[in-house]
C-alpha cells in the first residue's frame, strides 16, 4: 500500500499538539497554516515528507526534548516556568538573578522542615545543598536551584521506597495481600499525585469498609496514624498506611 508524502506543516503540527517543542531556527514551525486548514493550496510549495523524513522528523524533536530534560534535570517546561517563578520569591529585587545566603537559609527551611530541629534532616539538607551548588559563596543560581529540586525529589523518592519495602516486610501481608492494600490506598487519596493520604482519606477509607460512627471512634483512628507519622507532616505514605491496616487486623477493630 502506497503513503503519500504529507507537508512538513502538517507534522509539525501534529508534534506540537502531542507537546514537543518547535526546532529552533525551523521556519517551518511557524509557517503552514496554525488555523488547521489542511486545504491543498495552503500546503502548495511545502516541503513534503515521505514516511522516512516524518520519522527523521520525529528523532529531531525527541532529540531536542530530551536535551531539554537533561539541561532542565528531567522536569518539563512547565515545571521550569513554575520553579522559575517560586525561585523569584527568593531572589532579591534587581539582583542578578540568584538567591543570597540569607534567603538561602530561608529556602532550605521551606523545603526542609526538620532541619532546624533533626540533626538527620539538617545534615540531609546541608549535602544535597552542597552537590547542587557549584560556588562557595552560598549563593544559588536558578540552574542551581533546578537541580537541588531535582535531588530533594529524588532523594524523597528514595526514602519513601525504602520506607515501603520496610513496611511490607514488617506487616506480614502476603503479595496478594499488599497488592489489594495498595488499589484500596490509590483508590482513598484525595490528591493522587503526591503519593500520600491525609488523615481525614484515612477515616474516609475505613468508613467504607467499617462504619465509623461517633468522635470516639475517629479518635482512635486519629491516635492510631499519629503513631506512625515518624516526621509529623501529617502525610501518610503507603507504608504507613499498611502498617495502620496491620495493626487494624491485628486488633480485629470495631469488629
Amino acid at each position: 500500500l502506497a503513503v503519500l508524502p504529507v507537508p512538513r506543516s502538517r507534522v509539525d503540527r501534529l508534534l506540537r499538539s502531542l507537546g514537543y517543542p518547535a526546532l529552533p531556527g525551523d521556519g517551518a514551525a511557524g509557517s503552514g497554516n496554525e488555523s488547521g486548514d489542511d486545504s491543498a493550496d495552503s500546503d502548495a510549495g511545502e516541503e513534503l515528507l515521505d514516511v522516512w523524513g516524518a520519522e527523521a522528523l520525529v528523532k529531531q524533536h525527541r532529540a531536542l526534548v530530551s536535551k531539554q530534560l537533561r539541561c532542565n534535570h528531567g522536569f518539563s517546561e512547565d515545571d521550569v516556568l513554575r520553579l522559575r517563578q517560586e525561585f523569584l520569591l527568593w531572589a532579591p529585587l534587581g539582583g542578578e538573578g540568584c538567591v543570597e545566603p540569607r534567603g538561602v537559609a530561608k529556602l532550605l527551611g521551606k523545603l526542609f522542615p526538620g532541619s532546624t530541629t533533626r540533626k538527620d534532616e539538617h545534615d540531609r539538607a546541608k549535602r544535597l545543598f552542597q552537590e547542587a551548588v557549584a560556588g562557595s559563596k552560598g549563593e544559588m543560581r536558578f540552574s542551581e536551584f533546578l537541580l537541588l529540586m531535582r535531588l530533594h525529589r529524588d532523594d524523597k523518592e528514595r526514602a519513601r521506597l525504602e520506607k515501603e519495602l520496610l513496611a511490607v516486610e514488617a506487616s506480614g501481608f502476603s503479595r496478594a495481600e499488599t497488592r489489594e492494600f495498595r488499589a484500596i490506598f490509590r483508590g482513598g487519596l484525595s490528591q493522587p499525585e503526591g503519593h500520600t493520604m491525609t488523615v481525614t482519606d484515612f477515616v474516609y477509607m475505613v468508613a467504607r469498609i467499617v462504619p465509623v460512627m461517633g468522635r470516639t471512634m475517629e479518635r482512635e483512628l486519629h491516635e492510631l496514624l499519629a503513631g506512625l507519622d515518624a516526621d509529623r507532616d501529617g502525610a501518610f505514605g503507603f507504608g504507613e498506611f499498611l502498617m495502620a491496616m496491620q495493626q487494624l487486623v491485628k486488633q480485629n477493630w470495631r469488629s
